[in-house]
């Protein structure tokens, strides 16, 4: 690891830190994308590439999982001799997986390159729940036709069953063009903001997709239709996981890899057996016995306690110590508002007062005397005049007239 380089990093992510408060402050359509919370993503997953011991714990994760399949090739960590700023792991001789002449001139079919790539992927995250998070090409070595070698995991995505299954929903509606699914995954898992105007989203949603999938498929770049839907989700601040952009991140690398080793390879078609796989297994009888089991544990837990926090809720209204809290929405405006008018008011009733007291200064002709007229009473115009001026431009500033 190089030297200083933490505290650069630092520095770097701080100044990213500020301008994504300045980008969140001075453009409100971005918040969708909460890029505070990607530059703190970001900051985190900086931070922890720099201990190297953790890649390390990732590249045995994923050597174990790939234990069984002579496709992938993660090198071995020698871990007496890693330490946080120093990986020291198995030497991996290969092709990198974009360098089309070398892998001709040894004679390597790309095509099954790009079925091993692309299955590989769609078996880590659905089957392991753990995925290589930065798929570029510097990152991938062809080994062989029918192998490859991942070094690099310093980014490492993670998804838990449920976001499971609703990848495998998405790619399945994907598959079959099913939109009105897809939605009601968007749905399920609660992206979709309370105010969304509904028709016009799945109007315009159902024309990405047939813009997409009304052409044949090897002209389709699913890349490209994730990020239209990327687009879409902000106009409507659609707030999409960060996992799922992640997941959809990786899918645009893939795809850019995959069609540089096969024009026509076909990401749905790889991605399908492991949707339907996952869909096929949420009815299975195992996992249907499983859910009824969590959710009876979960219900017996709740009628335990109900008796005890019922007599609680008793007690305190016994005791009259029952205290019920409204929260009023939208009413701090309204309460703004009123305090403004109140004080314009008390403003316009001084200023009346002004002119009013000045009149009678000057009719009943008090000394000291000015051009003829009393200098009080000129001096009580002269502020009421003032105040008067003042007060009327900010109602015309304020637009509320």
């Amino acid at each position: 690891q190089r030297s200083g380089i933490e505290e650069t990093i630092e520095t770097d992510t701080a100044l990213l830190g500020y301008l994504a408060k300045l980008i969140e402050k001075y453009m409100p359509e971005s918040r969708v994308y909460d890029p505070s919370g990607v530059v703190e993503e970001f900051s985190a997953g900086m931070l922890m590439e720099m201990d190297f011991t953790l890649e390390a714990s990732y590249m045995g994760k994923f050597r174990e999982n790939f234990a069984g399949d002579p496709r992938v090739v993660v090198p071995a960590v020698f871990w007496e001799s890693t330490a946080k700023k120093v990986l020291t792991m198995e030497r991996v001789s290969g092709i990198k997986v974009d360098n089309l002449a070398a892998m001709k001139e040894a004679g390597i079919d790309t095509e099954k390159v790009a079925h091993v790539l692309a299955d590989s992927y769609f078996k880590q995250v659905f089957e392991f729940g753990l995925f290589h998070g930065d798929l570029h090409s510097g990152n991938i070595f062809v080994v062989s036709q029918d192998t490859i070698a991942l070094v690099d995991f310093g980014i490492v995505g993670r998804v838990g069953q449920e976001m499971k299954q609703n990848l495998a929903d998405i790619l399945i509606g994907l598959a079959t063009q099913n939109f009105d699914a897809m939605i009601k995954v968007y749905e399920r898992m609660g992206i979709l903001p309370a105010g969304i105007d509904r028709a016009s989203f799945e109007r315009e949603y159902y024309d990405i997709i047939v813009h997409y999938f009304g052409r044949p498929f090897k002209y389709v770049k699913i890349g490209e239709l994730l990020l239209d839907y990327i687009r879409l989700a902000s106009r409507y601040s659609v707030k999409l996981p960060r996992e799922l952009l992640l997941f959809d991140k990786c899918v645009i690398e893939l795809e850019g890899l995959a069609k540089v080793l096969y024009p026509e390879a076909n990401l749905l078609k790889e991605s399908e057996p492991y949707a339907r796989r996952l869909y096929v297994e949420r009815f299975a009888p195992a996992a249907l016995a499983s859910r009824a089991l969590t959710a009876a544990g979960e219900y017996s837990g709740l009628l335990a306690d109900f008796p005890s926090e019922a007599g609680r809720i008793m007690k305190k209204v016994m005791d009259d110590k029952l205290r019920i809290e409204f929260l009023h929405r939208g009413l701090e405006d309204f309460m703004g508002e009123v305090d403004r008018s109140s004080n314009r008011l008390t403003f316009a009733v001084i200023v009346a007062a002004l002119i009013i007291g000045s009149s009678m200064v000057i009719a009943a002709e008090a000394a000291p005397q000015l051009l003829g007229l009393s200098a009080l009473g000129l001096l009580g115009f002269v502020i009421a005049s003032v105040l008067g001026i003042w007060l009327a431009v900010q109602i015309l500033r304020s637009g509320k007239f």
